[in-house]
């Protein structure tokens, strides 16, 4: 009776650390995939940030454009 717990006991040792293993692994490849999107994130955000600073210049010489336009009517 005590040998079949003690097999048990270290099968469930045995269970319990492969699913620790298999946690592990899973859980550096969710770092990982952190990681990539929190750079693409702040790629991202500078990208939009260039195109915003590109569409206000696009704006203002459209502006200056039309005043022009309209100054030389």
């Amino acid at each position: 009776m005590l040998l079949v717990a003690y097999s048990k006991l270290e099968a469930d040792v045995k269970r319990l650390k492969s699913e620790l293993q298999s946690s592990r692994c899973l859980e550096q490849e969710l770092r990982s995939q952190i990681a990539s999107l929190s750079f693409s994130d702040r790629t991202t955000k500078s990208e939009l940030y260039q195109l915003r600073q590109e569409n206000e210049n696009l704006q203002s010489k459209y502006v200056s454009w039309l005043t022009f336009d309209v100054g030389t009517r």
